[in-house]
């Protein structure tokens, strides 16, 4: 597949500084979103995607794992996009 069929992988091979994805695994435990994990030479990416919902939800999901980044008191993940 040409890299513009796959969203993901070319936002993680420009945006995110990868430039060669190792690996890909789905990973369980949610019902209503997708998880992804993709490994690269730049570390690894966890990505949640839903078709059925806006960007809304996702949007509000990183603002608030965002914030609790930056308190540095808990740990998070660091929101890309």
């Amino acid at each position: 597949a040409a890299m513009s069929d796959d969203p993901i992988k070319e936002w993680i091979l420009t945006e995110g500084k990868a430039t060669q994805i190792t690996g890909t695994s789905s990973i369980g435990g949610g019902c209503i979103n997708a998880a992804q994990r993709y490994d690269t030479d730049a570390g690894s990416f966890f990505v949640k995607t839903n078709r059925r919902i806006g960007p809304a939800m996702f949007e509000g999901e990183a603002l608030g794992l965002k914030a609790m980044y930056d308190t540095k008191s808990i740990r998070v993940p660091l929101p890309y996009k």
